[in-house]
């Protein structure tokens, strides 16, 4: 497959490229079909679910983490189900298949561990940032946020040189990698992982925070879950580049901030928290993948 095409790319050619490299397995379709029908209950689901030994085990180890704030106290696919709720179950296993199906296809310029430490924080600040703001979703945004920068992996992989010459700009210059990637490209990250997703058939309320987390003035019916999932992603990357709290506020979008509510104690806390949150989930989640 050429790289850098001298034409200008398209959001969907990039994408039509990159879903010829990366599908979600079978198990993720057979739990989908099974939540997509409505006369199916809590036993088809972990029916599906127990088919695939793997995720099974994914999906109690996660089901028993921190994430939940329990310790071992569900051992059976139907106690999970019907404990967390079938969204609950099928996010569980969204994240988990994403993070199955890219690992074998990362570019070279992109560090997966580093990519999937700092996409863990940015879910874990969603999930906390969610609670904080009373959005009750909580767990769905953990995901969004987790999500986020998916667009990226594909970006690097189909552009890499672009790509690169991107990122150190935006080293350089201080400005959003976003940003840059607009202006250059005419789309930026979120636009091709959100388009990836929505090929995929992943649920818009999923999709539309991702979309919209690197320009959420751009949206007024998502405007708080865009807002959640910009900051957390603020909070991520800044954790990476080793920039402070005053730095991170400075680059936010302004109506992101101000449609959250937080003052600058309050991100300052939630830091440390989904900071310890990531550190307690990373082998959890990361091991899943494997």
């Amino acid at each position: 497959m050429p790289k850098d095409p001298d034409q200008k790319p398209s959001v969907e050619t990039i994408v039509a490229q990159a879903e010829e490299l990366a599908t979600l397995p079978d198990i993720y379709v057979r739990i989908k079909l099974v939540l997509d029908d409505p006369t199916s209950s809590h036993a088809d689901i972990a029916d599906a679910l127990s088919t695939d030994s793997a995720m099974t085990a994914r999906v109690l180890r996660i089901a028993n983490s921190a994430f939940y704030g329990r310790s071992g106290q569900l051992s059976t696919v139907s106690g999970a189900v019907g404990l967390l709720g079938t969204q609950q179950v099928y996010d569980l296993v969204l994240a988990t298949a994403v993070i199955q199906t890219l690992e074998d296809s990362f570019p070279p310029a992109l560090r997966p561990s580093v990519f999937w430490r700092e996409s863990l924080l940015a879910g874990s600040a969603a999930k906390l940032l969610a609670e904080q703001c009373g959005f009750l979703d909580s767990e769905r945004m953990f995901v969004a946020g987790l999500l986020a920068q998916v667009g990226q992996v594909v970006l690097f992989e189909q552009l890499p040189t672009r790509m690169l010459a991107v990122a150190q700009a935006a080293t350089e210059s201080g400005r959003p990698v976003s940003e840059l990637q607009r202006q250059r490209l005419g789309f930026d990250y979120a636009d091709v992982g959100a388009a990836l997703f929505a090929s995929w058939q992943l649920p818009v309320g999923l999709i539309s925070p991702i979309r919209y987390h690197t320009d959420p003035q751009a949206t007024d019916t998502v405007l708080l879950e865009a807002a959640i999932v910009h900051i957390a992603v603020a909070l991520a990357t800044a954790e990476t580049q080793q920039r402070s709290i005053d730095e991170v506020i400075s680059g936010l979008n302004q109506q992101a901030w101000e449609a959250t509510g937080l003052s600058p104690e309050l991100l300052q806390l939630l830091h440390r928290d989904a900071v310890a949150l990531a550190d307690q989930l990373t082998h959890v989640f990361l091991s899943a993948a494997a």
